[in-house]
């Protein structure tokens, strides 16, 4: 595959991971909007994020393009 080619996968890669980052976020947002937040929504939110970070170490795997 040549750079170039390489370069459009990791791009078309990284703007995956960045779609499903803003829609997890916004569920974090959504939930920690509630005024009176349940120990269910606090696991969830402490799910979405550890699920955030694994998305944005899969982004700084790619690398630059």
């Amino acid at each position: 595959m040549s750079s170039q080619a390489e370069r459009e996968v990791k791009a078309k890669q990284f703007d995956g991971f960045l779609l499903e980052h803003d829609k997890l976020s916004r569920e974090v947002s959504l939930l920690q909007s509630k005024f009176d937040l349940s120990v269910d929504d606090e696991k969830k939110i402490k799910d979405l994020k550890r699920q955030m970070q694994e998305i944005q170490n899969k982004a700084a795997r790619l690398g630059s393009y």
